[in-house]
């Protein structure tokens, strides 16, 4: 966000419950007639509008918009942001350049500040990894492995063959039904260059 508030109003837990008993059961917040919608007091109320019941020395679960990752999301001033970056900074000012904000209890939906932390995004991908939820890509297939392939390994030797016997790649293309830039490829070990 850039700094919501140089000087945090300490978005905690007695701040969010107090917030909470004042909603009256009421699930939409409104900001009072002059009010700047931006002000860290809003936003304080609308972060605390947007969780569950906070529990004793729990997660405060983001129960709004999320991203495709789990990670709260909310508009402020004309654009979204993460719901737990914005808690940090309600509580702890200004996230500085080249920090992120981490959860200690690895719960993206969490916006609890006691269980944010600043860090740089190598100390969370290897916390992500040492703590085994860190996603791993699946691996890539290559050549006869990958479905979509019209040539197998034995064309690929057949086709480096023809190339050194003075063969056209168009030629070569128009025999095994693919391409020539596909022949050209090959030839330059830009795709099958893993068979020998």
């Amino acid at each position: 966000m850039g700094g919501v508030s140089e000087k945090p109003i300490l978005f905690s837990d007695p701040m969010v419950r107090a917030i909470l008993e004042g909603l009256n059961g009421k699930r939409k917040l409104y900001a009072p007639k002059g009010s700047d919608p931006s002000s860290p007091e809003h936003l304080a109320r609308r972060l605390a509008n947007g969780i569950d019941e906070p529990r004793e020395v729990g997660c405060w679960n983001w129960t709004r918009i999320t991203n495709g990752s789990g990670y709260g999301m909310l508009k402020v001033a004309g654009r979204m942001v993460y719901a737990h970056r914005l808690a940090y900074e309600l509580s702890h000012g200004s996230v500085p350049d080249g920090l992120h904000v981490i959860h200690s209890c690895d719960n993206p939906r969490c916006i609890n500040p006691a269980h944010l932390s600043l860090g740089t995004r190598s100390q969370n991908m290897k916390e992500c990894s040492e703590r085994g939820r860190a996603r791993i890509p699946k691996p890539i297939k290559r050549g006869e492995d990958n479905g979509a392939s019209k040539l197998q390994e034995v064309d690929i030797r057949s086709i480096r063959r023809l190339l050194s016997n003075g063969d056209t790649q168009q030629s070569i293309a128009d025999r095994l039904g693919v391409t020539q830039r596909t022949i050209s490829d090959i030839k330059l070990g830009k795709k099958w260059g893993h068979v020998k």
